[in-house]
């Protein structure tokens, strides 16, 4: 009968020490992609699509030419303009007209007023 008094070499090694020897990195991988073939392909099929965007978007003649970013400059001017003439109007509106506003302060000589 056997013995269910565990041996002395067996206590003592913790339980979770590996007893195999370990496999190499590159082992590991295969074991692991063979195993889950449908995580690989997936993976694959995304870095291929990413790729082939990436390089169309590269070779794309996306570039603007000399002709857009002129008339961006000219839309940018004149946006500007706008924004200088109404920035002015309001001015124009919260200062009272010329003609209500007194021609300023008269100055009055002594001859102009009363004996001194």
């Amino acid at each position: 009968m056997a013995s269910t008094i565990p041996s002395a070499q067996a206590a003592s090694q913790p339980s979770f020490v590996k007893l195999e020897p370990s496999s190499s990195f590159y082992d590991r991988i295969t074991t692991w992609a063979s195993e889950h073939k449908a995580a690989v392909y997936t993976i694959a099929g995304i870095t291929l699509v990413a790729t082939g965007a990436g390089i169309y978007y590269y070779t794309s003649d996306s570039a603007p030419t000399p002709q857009d970013l002129e008339a961006a400059a000219e839309k940018k001017k004149a946006r500007k303009e706008n924004k200088k003439a109404k920035k002015n109007a309001q001015r124009e509106q919260k200062s009272p007209s010329p003609e209500s506003k007194p021609q300023g302060v008269y100055r009055y000589t002594c001859a102009m007023r009363a004996p001194c």
